[in-house]
């Protein structure tokens, strides 16, 4: 989901160059999809390309966390 969030969508989910970014089998891919579309956390539009239906979800997974200041006591 972050992918999907970072890039505003994805038209091509099942494709080559989202299989190597995610780095997993496209089998995996297929199943954790179709079971994040029951469970309207992503959608696909009439075209296929698929996105983070939840704006605060889509937000949150897209912050770049890295350049936060570390949380202190």
């Amino acid at each position: 989901m972050t992918i999907l969030a970072r890039n505003n969508g994805i038209a091509e989910p099942l494709g080559r160059s989202f299989i190597l970014k995610t780095n997993m089998p496209k089998t995996t891919i297929e199943q954790s999809l179709k079971l994040l579309i029951e469970k309207d956390y992503i959608y696909a539009d009439k075209n296929g390309k698929i996105y983070v239906l939840d704006p605060l979800i889509k937000t949150v997974l897209s912050a770049d966390i890295s350049e936060e200041e570390p949380y202190s006591t």
